[in-house]
């Protein structure tokens, strides 16, 4: 029952730590009930455990995806524990190496297998999902995310663990020598070893600040350019509504003038801004260039062919895309630079294999079908090099990482996330976006429908963001002209990318692999 509970508890605590709640400090003890409910426990009691606090975790993390359109509690009930069985699987390799090593090894080989599951958990086909990171809970403490700019956000992750099991280790010591816990399970800790683990951790953590606080100390230097980012606050139901077209066309038309009277060089909207494809409804194509050719402002723009979500009753392949158009003052109205979407949204985008029957036995409605990108488009803008990478591309490291190797000095993201309503959602993705800003060193701005429209700058700050009177940034109309400096130096993490996370799934094989081939004698 005190496992059971100590379990609960990290759930909680690790809830606290992301956004919205924001207590980031708590990411430093999140883990520490648990690891310490998993003593003496056996692989399959560690796995249910875990699993029970990771889906709960998971349920209180992701609520808002109950205001998806079409998305049930039978979806929610399947996803929760799918991605609470990371945790599970995590506690399962703790207890196995604890079991038939040693306690003190289990400990050493935390971070390391935390790392190594978050990295899987983000590179699994359609599953993919790079959300929900130890990491993402520091996104406010700029010393310490400095090093994602050589680990990627796996590095603050593994820090974050192992600061975590160093205090369980303390914990353990202090009450088996005051005997007040048995340790039946890999023997007694040594404390030469938990002095030995304590100081190892606090030393590469006093190291990553000793950096972080160097880099951020210094000044970012070069040529600025004046970009505006639009929040135009279209609700979501009026967004397709042909009746609201011109209502559309009219909130854009005159945040985008004001934005110009401010001073911007680039102004930008949010994804599937217009109410129709500026490919296919001339009407609407003829408006936004009239706008770039008043305003004499390139304007980047989001124009999708189809709703999100709208049903199909056929299961013919529907080729379209979700497309970022950069178009130029005097520049051929019918050829606008453009980025299609690469990595696509499932079941909103894309119906995973859609032949399946499967599906329709989960209650899962086909979609229109859209094609994905193929090409990391850098769009070119006089001197300066961007990227636009669309909505929830932004969470995936890799999506960046391409288009900083392929030459952009800066990005920008645009969103429509009016579906999710009033949530934690928008800032969960902000502080994902703090990461690829840190991670690749390039100013980065978001602009979102609803919000967070923002600019953070390479060192993860969020210089300024788009608010009303009262000080909302989210589902308030609006615009922002931040200062942007394009950059060119590249990043250890840009130029060779997950090499850390590969190193501790490298470290992570060989504790599994002396575990098969060692067992204590005295077990």
């Amino acid at each position: 029952m005190v496992s059971l509970i100590f379990a609960l508890l990290s759930s909680a605590l690790l809830i606290s730590a992301f956004p919205q709640f924001n207590l980031h400090a708590l990411a430093w003890i999140c883990l520490l009930p648990l690891l310490l409910g998993l003593r003496n426990k056996g692989p399959l009691q560690g796995f249910l455990l875990s699993m029970l606090c990771g889906t709960l975790f998971w349920a209180g993390l992701v609520y808002w995806l109950m205001n998806v359109p079409k998305y049930t509690v039978l979806h929610y009930v399947i996803l929760m524990p799918l991605l609470g069985s990371f945790f599970g699987i995590f506690c399962l390799l703790f207890c196995l190496i604890s079991r038939h090593w040693g306690l003190m090894p289990a400990y050493a080989s935390a971070p390391f297998v935390w790392v190594t599951l978050e990295y899987m958990r983000s590179h699994i086909s359609w599953l993919s999902l790079p959300w929900g990171m130890l990491a993402h809970t520091q996104f406010r403490n700029l010393s310490i995310i400095q090093v994602s700019s050589l680990t990627g956000a796996y590095g603050v992750s593994f820090f974050v663990v192992a600061v975590n099991a160093s205090l369980a280790l303390i914990v353990l010591k202090i009450f088996q020598r005051e005997k007040k816990v048995a340790i039946e399970s890999g023997g007694i800790l040594s404390p030469l070893s938990v002095v030995l683990y304590a100081a190892a951790t606090g030393l590469i953590l006093g190291a990553s600040l000793v950096y972080g606080n160097a880099v951020v100390s210094k000044p970012i230097v070069g040529d600025q350019i004046k970009v505006g980012l639009i929040q135009g606050n279209i609700p979501q139901d009026k967004k397709w509504d042909k009746a609201y077209a011109e209502f559309i066309m009219r909130t854009y038309t005159d945040l985008t003038f004001q934005a110009a009277d401010a001073g911007a060089e680039l102004i930008a909207w949010p994804e599937t801004a217009t109410p129709a494809a500026i490919n296919v409804d001339p009407t609407v194509a003829a408006r936004v260039h009239q706008i770039v050719k008043k305003t004499q402002i390139p304007l980047l723009l989001g124009s999708a062919q189809r709703r999100k979500y709208e049903l199909e009753n056929t299961m013919r392949k529907v080729e379209y895309t979700n497309t970022a158009y950069l178009i130029i003052p005097h520049e051929r109205s019918g050829n606008p630079q453009k980025y299609d979407k690469i990595h696509l949204l499932p079941f909103g985008e894309y119906l995973p294999g859609r032949a399946n029957a499967a599906w329709r036995l989960l209650h899962v409605e086909a979609v229109k079908g859209y094609a994905p990108g193929k090409q990391f488009t850098v769009f070119e803008l006089g001197p300066h090099r961007f990227s636009a990478p669309i909505c929830w591309e932004s969470i995936f490291p890799y999506i960046t990482r391409n288009f900083v190797k392929n030459g952009a000095q800066f990005i920008v993201n645009i969103i429509n996330a009016a579906y999710f309503g009033r949530t934690a959602a928008p800032y969960q993705v902000l502080s994902m976006n703090v990461f690829r800003a840190v991670e690749n060193r390039r100013y980065t701005a978001n602009a979102a429908n609803t919000g967070i429209s923002c600019i953070i700058d390479p060192h993860g700050r969020v210089v300024d963001r788009v608010r009303d009177a009262s000080g909302d940034d989210v589902f308030v109309r609006g615009f922002m002209v931040g200062t942007i400096i394009p950059l060119k130096e590249l990043t250890f993490y840009t130029k060779y990318g997950d090499v850390f996370a590969w190193i501790c799934a490298g470290v992570s094989l060989a504790f599994l692999g002396v575990v098969l081939v060692y067992r204590r004698r005295d077990l």
